[in-house]
Formats: C-alpha cells, structure tokens, sequence
C-alpha cells in the first residue's frame, strides 16, 4: 500500500507540474508558410572553392548526474579522445541540461547541451550555449510549447537545432511548417534521419541547414562512433568562426555506409578520408554546378518538397538549370559503397544574402483568452467543490438533528 501510494503521490506532482508549465506557455501566431523568393540566390559555399574539409561532431553523451543518464558508460575524457583517435578537429559534449566547463584533448571549447527531459523525445540541442535549462515539459508538447522553448533560449545559444525531429515522434509534419526562430536541423543523427522533414521545412520557408551528428553515448561501442559526420571548412585555429560556419550554411554532412558501422576506428577513418569532397558548388545564371574531387556513383538535385530534379551517374561533376518555379535546389551525392553526402541548398533570395529564418511572435490576445479560460475554470471547480461541500455539511447537519 505504501508503494502504490507513493506512487500515486509522484504521478500527482507530475501532472500537476505539467499542468502548470503548459499554463504558463503563451499561445503563438504561426506565419502561413510562404517559399522562399527572389530573382537572386544565397549560395551558402560561395567563394569555398577547393578548400580542406574537416571532421566535425556536435552531439554526443558522457557520464552526468551520477551516472543516471544515459552517457554513463564514458568519461569526458574518454569521448574526447575517442574523436581525436579518429582525426577529428571539432567535438564537443551536449549532455541533457549540463555544459561541460572546459575542452579536454586539444579541442576547441564549444559549449553545448542537449535541452529535453519528455517522452516523446522533442529535444533542442544547444550549440555555444551559456545557460543550462533544466525546466520542460515530461508529456506530449504541442506546436506553442515547442516554440516558447526555442524563444525562451534564443538568447542564452549561439546555435539553436531541432534535434533528431523525426525520431520517436518529437516533432511532427507539420510543427515543420510552423516552427521558426532556429538555425540548423539535424537532418543524419544515428538514431534517425529526418531528410524529408528538411525538406518540408525548406518547402515552407525556413532557412534552416543540416547538421550530422553521431549522438554518441558510449564510445566504447563502435557503432556509435562517425557515423554521421559534419564537414566544416576551417581548421581548429579559426575556430572563433565556427557558429557563423554553422549559421550561414558552409558545411555539409556524411551518412557513413552501413557497412562500416561496426568496423574499428581506423576503418571507419579511412573510410570517411577515402569519400569525394566539393571542389566547388556555384549558382550563375540560375544553373547549380558542383564539383567533386573524385567520381560518386550518382549526383542527384533535389527541389520543392524533396522532389527529384536532375541525376547524373558515375561522375565527379553535374549541373542544373533550376527553372522559375523552384524556391530551392539542394545537392546529395550516393557512393559507391552505399554512403551519401548531403550539401545545404541554394536559397532564392531577394539581393542574394540568406533569407530571414521566421521569427514567431506571441499572440497577446490568444494569451489572454488562454489565461481568462484557465481561471474561470478554476473558479468554476472551486465553487462546484464549495458546493458539494456546503451541501455534505447541510446533510450530515440534518442527519444530526
């Protein structure tokens, strides 16, 4: 009986905190989606000709909060120098509602956090971020929650990423269309890849870019290391520029083959070195060119809604003359071996400069509204309760006399 009213007794207080955070969230006005627009383009890799691409992973777990959470089977240290056996110039660990202090192994220090404690796994993964969040809501979150999340935080990270949005249903179709005011989607994550979700995203008007990211929680099985790996075109030495790197799109990601996954770290590393890179990927005259340092087994040009373009087989190099009614063009290359390379796309543009993300401002009156059903619902239990209690004591009164 003692365990079953415990019990009952926790449930309550979850409810009843699920209850107060979703009281507390304000409702947004949600923009219609609107394509992307311009007689111009933002090409997000201009002036990257011929650059050293390098190895990069955002995303991954170490032990925390006494070893509860699931990162437990790793140290700090040990995911660090994990990375760096394989050759790679950026990692940083984002453990749930934790930033790690200080860089470890050589890397820079990028600050991060995965923000999510509900069960539907609607997670953010903070990049550059100053302030561990440690409120959420543990059930279902609709549209207005997942958004006051990102608004909340805006300020306190550099880099805002829905993460893994389409694993175990944290996001949804259509919060795609809605959601505004982050910066990347990670479109390869280990647990799920969520390329059809970009590109409903881009299809409605959001200027969101990729981002590839392991996941890592125990480095010590080797599925779960480089699996998903983003290219950035920068060094360590600069790595002042890395948020802006992130931002404006300079990057692209690698779905590692599913042959490798299970391979030792130095297959897996000399797999990824053996993959092509862009050379070049240029817009002139509303024609997309890219160039790769050696032949993919096919090039494919992807547009509205993820619809397929243009395709080019066995070669290091395509184009496309993208038409009026295209809003985007995004580029991915299938290798040989079963692996893929995903680029961010070409934005029409007004002067040529990346589109505005959305941002979703609240709605002061929808807030209200929600605020005065809240209390007049409340004041309705109340006074149905002091009734039924007025009407008890009158009984129990009667039944005295």
């Amino acid at each position: 009986m003692y365990l079953a009213g415990l019990v009952i007794a926790v449930l309550s207080i979850v409810i009843i905190f699920s209850l107060f955070v979703w009281a507390r969230t304000p409702v947004y006005d949600f923009p219609e989606p609107a394509k992307f627009h311009g007689e111009n383009w933002y090409n997000p890799y201009n002036g990257l000709d011929s650059v050293k691409w390098y190895k990069a992973n955002f995303h991954a777990h170490s032990d925390r909060w006494g070893k509860i959470a699931n990162g437990r089977n790793n140290s700090p240290a040990e995911v660090f120098n994990a990375y760096r056996e394989m050759g790679y110039e950026f990692m940083t660990l984002s453990n749930y509602q934790s930033i790690t202090e200080e860089a470890l192994s050589g890397y820079p220090f990028v600050p991060a956090q995965e923000y999510g404690i509900n069960i539907l796994k609607t997670h953010l993964l903070f990049i550059g971020s100053y302030d561990p969040v440690y409120i959420d809501q543990p059930f279902v979150q609709g549209a207005n929650m997942k958004q006051d999340r990102i608004n909340r935080n805006r300020k306190y990270n550099e880099i805002i990423a829905l993460a893994h949005p389409k694993w175990e249903g944290g996001f949804t179709e259509k919060d795609m269309t809605k959601i505004g005011g982050y910066d990347l989607i990670e479109v390869l994550n280990s647990f799920k890849n969520s390329i059809d979700y970009w590109d409903i995203a881009l299809s409605s008007g959001h200027p969101a870019f990729l981002l590839a990211s392991d996941d890592t929680h125990d480095v010590f099985k080797n599925r779960d290391l480089s699996r998903k790996v983003t290219m950035v075109p920068h060094s360590a030495k600069y790595a002042r520029f890395i948020y802006s790197t992130l931002r404006n799109g300079a990057s692209y990601g690698i779905d590692v083959s599913r042959d490798v996954i299970n391979e030792s770290r130095a297959v897996k590393a000399e797999r990824v070195a053996s993959y092509p890179v862009p050379k070049a990927i240029s817009v002139k005259d509303d024609s997309l060119s890219i160039v790769l340092s050696s032949p993919a087994a096919e090039i494919r040009f992807i547009g509205d809604g993820g619809k397929l373009l243009h395709k080019v087989q066995d070669s290091d190099n395509a184009g496309y003359s993208i038409t009026d009614d295209e809003t985007y063009v995004r580029i991915e290359a299938g290798l040989e071996d079963g692996g893929l390379l995903l680029f961010n796309p070409v934005l029409r543009s007004e002067d040529g400069s990346k589109p505005d993300m959305p941002y979703v401002e609240k709605s002061a009156w929808k807030t209200n509204l929600k605020i005065g059903i809240i209390i007049a619902c409340l004041a309705a239990a109340y006074l149905y309760a002091r009734s039924k209690m007025r009407r008890k004591k009158s009984s129990v009164h009667k039944i005295r006399r």
